[in-house]
């Protein structure tokens, strides 16, 4: 993972290039002959117009994914250059610009393997992964949650390291519905792996002090609370002298671990209905109590239910509708964003795979951008 610049004095060129998967982040901004980047907008800010616009179609694709696809930031002068991604400036103009990775899918690759074969080349390919980030001149840590990607990480870091120390976090008072607490399957892979584990614990009110500080330091917004406990693991690790945490995320983008991922193999079941019947499923499931987590789960199902394949698709990845958010946008915002399509960059993204590309690969596709 990587976000770098080289600048060529000879020929006075600068050349910016971006991982295959936008782990670093990496933004850029143009004006007045001047090309500024950085890993964080917070430092654009001196480079760019003082009366600098905000990108309403940015900012309504956070509130329609809580996070922006595409290049869009909430600020019209500052662009994110994109996942694989690498471009030439000159004269502090971007004279080039092009995808110096592809994901496989998009090179035409389909891998025919046995069931055999795909999980020991899986299990093979995660071991090698793992042990390459040991290589360490910090002391290094492991996030720990209980669950299937962080277990792994851990399993494979012990094999090097058996004294490897792990953290978790523990959320104290009244838990929302439908809420898995972790900590109670972190401390059971650590039995089993026999491996440390420390535990941080905090409480919704510590929790709420800590937003406005966690805005700041992510730059975009991000609607997932998870940063917090990410925040507080880490501080709780640096304070006992460990300056390197390996972590599972990532592992359900790429093995399937989100809801969405089983929800779109169920579609089988009820995609061959008549278009009325199932915009009629559609807005019956809209009728179910929503603070339930299951019926809130029925609802999220068939949400889109009327809509094509490529645009039901994507209505997975969406947390508001569009009728809701123009409900609350006011008539000033409305005129701003026009007909702009929140849906557009993931349309964009998939329109050169093949019309035979399964959905849940395209799925899959969208989850790596």
């Amino acid at each position: 993972m990587f976000a770098f610049a080289i600048w060529d004095n000879h020929s006075k060129l600068l050349f910016v290039a971006r991982d295959a998967l936008g782990v670093k982040p990496l933004y850029y901004c143009l004006g007045d002959s001047i090309f500024s980047f950085s890993s964080e907008i917070k430092a654009l800010l001196e480079f760019i117009p003082k009366d600098t616009e905000l990108n309403v179609e940015s900012i309504h694709r956070y509130l329609s994914f809580l996070w922006c696809p595409g290049q869009g930031t909430p600020l019209k002068s500052v662009h994110k250059l994109l996942p694989g991604e690498a471009i030439i400036v000159k004269d502090g103009e971007i004279k080039e610009k092009w995808a110096w990775y592809q994901l496989p899918i998009f090179r035409g690759f389909k891998a025919d393997l046995s069931k055999k074969d795909a999980i020991s080349g899986t299990v093979d390919h995660l071991r090698q992964a793992v042990h390459r980030q040991m290589v360490s001149d910090v002391p290094l840590g492991a996030f720990l949650s209980g669950g299937l990607d962080s277990s792994a990480v851990v399993a494979f870091a012990r094999e090097l390291n058996p004294d490897i120390r792990c953290f978790s976090i523990e959320t104290e008072g009244k838990q929302d519905p439908g809420f898995v607490d972790d900590l109670p399957y972190a401390r059971k892979v650590a039995r089993h792996l026999n491996v440390s584990l420390e535990v941080v614990s905090v409480d919704s009110r510590k929790m709420a002090e800590d937003l406005e500080y966690m805005v700041t330091q992510l730059d975009e917004p991000l609607a997932d609370p998870a940063s917090l406990n990410v925040l507080y693991i880490s501080q709780l690790a640096k304070e006992q002298g460990i300056k390197v945490l390996l972590s599972g995320a990532g592992g359900d983008d790429l093995f399937t671990g989100y809801r969405r991922h089983y929800a779109l193999q169920f579609e089988r079941y009820w995609n061959w209905l008549p278009y009325r019947v199932r915009l009629a499923i559609e807005e019956i499931s809209h009728k179910l109590n929503t603070k339930q987590p299951f019926q809130r789960r029925i609802t999220k199902l068939f949400n889109g239910a009327g809509l094509d394949s490529n645009e039901r698709l994507i209505n997975y990845f969406r947390w508001t509708s569009d009728s809701l958010l123009q409900s609350l946008y006011s008539q000033e915002f409305r005129e701003l964003l026009g007909n702009s399509d929140a849906n557009f960059p993931m349309k964009d993204f998939i329109a050169p795979l093949s019309s035979n590309t399964s959905q849940l690969d395209l799925m899959l596709s969208l989850e790596q951008r």
